[in-house]
């Protein structure tokens, strides 16, 4: 019964966010619907209100909005999160990889990529989404920023066994990496907050450095974060370059 409570609080969500973004476009998947309520902003947006309070309730009950057991990272850790992330924020994070099962993972560009790697224990294949915070096109070199430190699955693992493929944009290749230096990290999450788009800018800067105020408290957090760096071996370099 739980995972019926969640879906039905899944889609709930999923269809209030459609609703409540003008223009109607989604009317080619939503037209009976959409239909039935009226093309007015009011009211489809009081039906979404609707469907939003009654998905997030559905997924209270069903367990899902519960705090996981506290796991706490410590500055040894490296972890740019000092305590594990709730289930929707963690779910939110895991967003972009449906799209890469879905064959889409191109849609996106150079702002993910998806990395294959082994499991150091088990020996087993894993693919892993990672947000691309600095893209170089001349190099093909994608940075990311390893949020949970240390104790991260992918980075054990890679730092075990080398990692088997990198997907990118329209790119793929068999990656080397290289962990950048505490001096490296802030002037690359630096040019990374700059290009953040709208409103996400200072809730990306919010997570990041929380009420760190000045520029030398920021500088000097960003120095404990693990910032991992992905480009083609020199036999993949060699191949024809990917259209960008």
């Amino acid at each position: 019964m739980t995972w019926v409570l969640r879906l039905v609080g899944m889609w709930a969500i999923a269809d209030a966010l459609f609703l409540g973004f003008p223009p109607r476009r989604w009317a080619r998947w939503w037209g009976r619907w959409i239909g039935a309520i009226g093309e007015g902003a009011v009211v489809s947006r009081m039906v979404a209100a609707v469907e939003l309070a009654m998905g997030l309730y559905l997924l209270l009950r069903a367990g899902f909005l519960a705090a996981p057991a506290a796991r706490r990272y410590h500055p040894g850790d490296r972890a740019m999160f000092r305590v594990e992330l709730p289930r929707p924020v963690a779910a939110f994070f895991r967003a972009p990889a449906l799209l890469y099962r879905l064959r889409l993972g191109w849609l996106p560009g150079h702002r993910f990529l998806m990395l294959t790697h082994r499991g150091r224990k088990s020996g087993r294949t894993y693919q892993t989404v990672l947000e691309v915070v600095h893209y170089d096109p001349r190099t093909r070199e994608s940075i990311v920023v390893c949020a949970l430190g240390t104790r991260a699955d992918w980075y054990r693992n890679i730092q075990a066994n080398p990692p088997i493929a990198v997907e990118t944009g329209r790119d793929c290749y068999v990656p080397t990496f290289r962990e950048l230096s505490p001096e490296e990290t802030y002037p690359v999450i630096a040019d990374y907050l700059r290009q953040a788009l709208g409103l996400y800018r200072p809730i990306a800067r919010r997570v990041i450095f929380g009420s760190l105020g000045s520029e030398e408290e920021r500088r000097e957090r960003a120095r404990s974060f693990l910032l991992i760096a992905f480009r083609p071996t020199p036999e993949s370099a060699a191949d024809a370059r990917p259209d960008s």
